[in-house]
């Protein structure tokens, strides 16, 4: 999926609660690391520190 994004492309997750939308942007985030690329995670319900504990564990 991360081959079809462009620079500057915004991607919206939206689903119930429980579906796995921040593991799925975290996942986006960390392949995009992994590629060199950048990313921009915006929550409104996890902490900076509980993001970076996430993104560690998927390996970025």
């Amino acid at each position: 999926m991360l081959a079809r994004l462009d620079p500057g492309d915004l991607v919206l997750l939206g689903a119930r609660p429980g579906h796995g939308k921040t593991l799925l942007g975290l996942e986006l985030a960390a392949t995009a690391a992994r590629a060199g690329r950048s990313a921009f995670v915006f929550t409104l319900e996890d902490t900076e520190a509980d993001i970076c504990d996430r993104l560690q564990s998927l390996g970025a």
